[in-house]
């Protein structure tokens, strides 16, 4: 997953945060994050790299997150220590549903949506930079724990983070 202060999709899980509970999927156990500035940076490298073409390349931060621990550094970063609850994937995908049929009614977007179901359902969502590491010498210049503060602060500027 991308994060940067711009990217509103990481919002619901910092107002989950600050509102002190976590809803976690049942079966979410870890995910590889990278910045955007990062990601960028890694794809400015390999165009002026002499790597040859059609190779595929991961960006990350690091180690992949276990998903107890990136709650909770949300939680540092919106001030709170939120619990975590873990939800069965059939309750997910019913509230999914409704999420989006309520949406319909009120003419919004939804909270919740099957395609975002799905995505949060995997058991594990991790990547590795190594090539881009070994080969072109590219390095994250960032992890998640060190921008959360800067994301959250961006969501307050912006007046999303209460």
């Amino acid at each position: 997953a991308l994060y940067g202060p711009g990217d509103l999709r990481f919002l619901p899980l910092f107002r989950a945060a600050r509102r002190g509970l976590v809803v976690l999927p049942g079966t979410a156990r870890s995910t590889s994050l990278a910045s955007g500035v990062d990601c960028a940076e890694a794809l400015c490298a390999l165009l002026v790299s002499s790597q040859p073409t059609g190779r595929v390349y991961a960006v990350d931060d690091g180690p992949a997150w276990p998903v107890v621990e990136l709650a909770a550094r949300v939680g540092e970063a919106v001030g709170c220590r939120p619990r975590t609850l873990r939800v069965p994937t059939p309750v997910l995908w019913g509230a999914a549903l409704a999420s989006e049929g309520l949406a319909v009614l009120a003419r919004r977007e939804p909270a919740l949506t099957r395609d975002k179901v799905r995505d949060l359902c995997g058991r594990h969502w991790v990547a590795s930079s190594g090539s881009l590491r070994e080969e072109i010498g590219w390095r994250p210049t960032t992890s998640f724990g060190q921008e959360a503060g800067v994301i959250a602060a961006a969501f307050r500027e912006r007046g999303l983070l209460r």
